[in-house]
């Protein structure tokens, strides 16, 4: 039959996959170029995670797509070994055999020629003649190409119920010879223990294999995923009616169900829920929510109430006078009765916005303790908070992980209430990056008799994690605060810091009175649209700002957007800078990710076998082209990353707002527009102008800008902490 008279005709047609041009993240549509008997073809359709080089017996139909042109869409696929020294070359390295890339591909090829996959499945032992290859490499390629057997048994099973077949990898990793198993009777699993897979996806798998609408493992895999959501949004419970309304949405049942099995999961004591007095709903925790809000509570309390500090506070403010003398330090009137409100608290908070004076006052505290014979601990949150707060303080700070003594292989801090720390004040800064498991954590490991100082800004946005900490205990009258509002420090001539101050107050940015605009370092370019956006926008990244100020644009100059859809949201916008800043570097792609040597890269979420945390920033520095896998340096620690774990990264020319907490960069670059218009909050423009040192970029519409600026009702986080430490501490009160 001549597919060019019918070309809508069913077909076959056999060929070799020779690549990817498109690759959805479902792993349900790409687009392929396939190499058949009679030339070239575009095949589309659902390809069941097949990889170059491998050959592919393809059925379905011809079409003359409009925009595409004439391509062949797929209705079923059958993968085939290759054939062709070129396909298995092709195969081999493709990724999908751990330990083998192209140059040692092309090794066993030339030994093997096109009989080179049947001996590695009837001969493997023959690998060993191969230059490169010694036990150690032969023992990694034979139980590879066993897991690439298990892996394509995935793969196909999750292609056929649209799951992305890059999880495949990871699946195995988790659950190893029953990775299958799992996957077919307990798909629920998957959400629960596979980064990135999502329910939808493990009811798309379970709902194919007969579970009903109204199962109740069905409803009770629901509720725990709506509240693990919440978590990842920063509530450490959802009120009932909230919770039932979210999963009758999800689940698409009817809440009647819904509650019923509620009442099921809370009496089997899988979530947890707290009744309260009416109007107040009752509030549905998860059990490790509940565990750790109630025990930060306690241990709070226990401190601010318990803790006898052995610095006898006029002992200490005597010696904070003696600092200022000798150090010729004078303090302004809120400053000093900053220092005498703090002086000798269990707990106390220090809180202002960039410029009032927290460093300094930080500097005394130091400087007086150590003079009375005491030890300072310092820390925060993040590795480049922890160097920011050493340098400024002039004496060492670590990270809270380094300070708790993380035990990595067991994931659990050694440092708690059994071996507490040994320092007389402990300081903490950046305390709004605090979430309620890591102050669970700190607070455990306070010494009997030590104090503790959180520092932080309260008007930054709160932490990533569950909690809003900060804010939480600023609530609370009892807990004792010290709040700086006025900018003492020279740097309050900087349009930066004085523009922070207005936003934090509702006020527009301007530019300083003194300055001629090619001093500010300040600046809204306008753009009438999201695409007029970009385009300035990058310009100033790639050209402006490395020609004015002399700044990397990859090391020197970060953007910061809201969101990460859009014409200026972070994936468009990384893709962008991607190609004008990185063109050259040698590519590896990863579905519709591609990454290149010399990139900007970002850790997505904590690793606790590389030790590195979600959000930290670093570069690609090399592709090995043997195994493909990827070396990346964090921090001057170079870490590996086989192509399973590629997912954990992303680009970061553009990060996101909250990505850049506790950082600061020497250039911020900011979009907005009216795209952004849900994230539009005066916490979140805050947060990001106050990343920067030296310059801060704002482009986009002023629309926008003012109603970022106005927008002073950030985001509602359900939390618990500041109701439950009002209540202990009145049930301690004597009657």
């Amino acid at each position: 039959m001549n597919d060019d008279l019918f070309p809508h005709s069913r077909s076959t047609l056999v060929g070799a996959l020779e690549s990817l041009t498109f690759e959805n993240q479902r792993g349900d549509f790409a687009v392929a170029n396939v190499r058949t008997a009679t030339g070239r073809v575009k095949v589309v359709g659902n390809l069941r995670g097949a990889v170059p080089g491998e050959r592919l017996q393809v059925k379905g139909k011809w079409e003359n797509n409009r925009q595409f042109g004439r391509q062949f869409v797929a209705s079923d696929v059958v993968v085939l070994p290759p054939t062709t020294r070129a396909g298995v070359v092709r195969y081999l390295s493709s990724g999908l055999i751990d330990g083998i890339g192209k140059v040692l591909a092309q090794r066993l090829v030339d030994a093997f020629g096109d009989k080179t996959l049947d001996l590695i499945e009837s001969e493997p032992q023959r690998l060993l003649e191969v230059a490169g290859i010694g036990v150690v490499r032969q023992r990694q390629i034979l139980q590879a190409w066993e897991k690439q057997r298990a892996i394509r048994r995935i793969m196909v099973f999750l292609a056929e119920h649209r799951v992305s077949t890059t999880f495949a990898f990871r699946i195995l990793q988790v659950y190893g010879d029953q990775a299958l198993q799992v996957v077919q009777q307990e798909p629920y699993r998957l959400a629960q223990d596979i980064f990135g897979i999502g329910f939808l996806s493990a009811d798309r798998i379970a709902r194919s294999l007969g579970i009903g609408a109204d199962d109740a493992g069905r409803v009770a895999a629901g509720l725990s995923w709506v509240l693990e959501e919440a978590t990842g949004e920063g509530h450490t419970y959802l009120p009932r009616p909230l919770l039932v309304e979210k999963a009758s949405q999800l689940l698409e049942v009817d809440t009647a169900c819904i509650e019923t099995v509620l009442e099921t999961t809370v009496a089997q004591g899988s979530l947890i829920e707290e009744r309260s007095s009416p109007p107040r709903p009752a509030a549905i925790y998860t059990a490790a929510s509940h565990s750790a809000e109630v025990e930060l509570a306690e241990r709070i309390y226990r401190l601010m109430t318990l803790s006898t500090s052995p610095m006898r506070r006029q002992d200490l403010l005597d010696r904070a006078a003696a600092v200022q003398s000798r150090l010729a330090i004078r303090l302004e009137e809120k400053q000093q009765s900053a220092l005498v409100t703090l002086a000798g608290q269990p707990l106390g908070i220090l809180t202002g916005g960039p410029g009032t004076g927290k460093t300094t006052l930080i500097h005394i505290f130091c400087e007086a303790v150590t003079a009375g014979g005491g030890t300072v601990l310092l820390a925060a949150p993040t590795g480049r908070a922890a160097r920011r707060l050493s340098e400024s303080a002039g004496r060492p700070a670590e990270t809270l992980h380094r300070l708790l003594r993380f035990n990595f292989a067991e994931r659990r801090f050694e440092k708690n209430e059994k071996d507490p720390l040994k320092g007389d004040l402990i300081i903490v800064d950046e305390a709004s990056m605090l979430d309620q498991y890591l102050a669970r954590s700190l607070l455990r490991a306070v010494p009997p008799y030590g104090s503790l100082l959180l520092v932080g800004d309260a008007d930054q946005l709160p932490s990533v994690g569950p909690g809003n900490v900060l804010a939480d205990l600023l609530s609370v009258p009892p807990v004792v605060c010290a709040r700086l509002t006025e900018v003492f420090r020279q740097e309050g001539d900087s349009d930066i810091i004085r523009n922070a101050h207005r936003i934090r107050q509702g006020l527009p940015p301007q530019k300083h009175s003194r300055h001629r605009p090619d001093e500010s370092d300040f600046f809204h370019i306008a753009a009438e649209s999201p695409a007029a956006a970009k385009q300035r926008l990058l310009r100033l990244v790639c050209e402006r700002i490395p020609a004015a100020f002399q700044l990397d644009p990859i090391e020197g100059v970060q953007v910061l957007s809201p969101m990460h859809r859009g014409e200026c949201g972070i994936d468009s916008l990384n893709s962008a800078l991607q190609q004008l800043v990185n063109p050259d570097g040698e590519p590896v792609r990863l579905g519709e990710r591609e990454f290149r040597v010399g990139d900007k890269i970002i850790q997505l979420r904590n690793d606790y076998q590389r030790e590195v945390f979600n959000g930290q920033i670093g570069r690609l520095v090399a592709v090995d082209p043997e195994t493909g896998d990827l070396t990346v340096q964090f921090e001057g620690r170079d870490l590996t990353y086989e192509r399973a774990n590629l997912s954990d990264l992303a680009l970061a020319y553009c990060i996101s707002i909250h990505k850049s907490q506790g950082s600061e960069y020497p250039a911020v670059v900011v979009p907005i527009t009216n795209q952004h218009y849900v994230l539009l909050q005066r916490n979140l423009l805050y947060t990001a102008v106050t990343r920067a040192r030296q310059l801060v970029c704002l482009v986009g519409e002023r629309k926008a800008l003012l109603r970022a600026i106005r927008n002073d009702a950030p985001l509602q986080r359900h939390t618990g902490l500041a109701r439950r430490l009002v209540d202990r501490i009145a049930a301690g009160r004597p009657r």
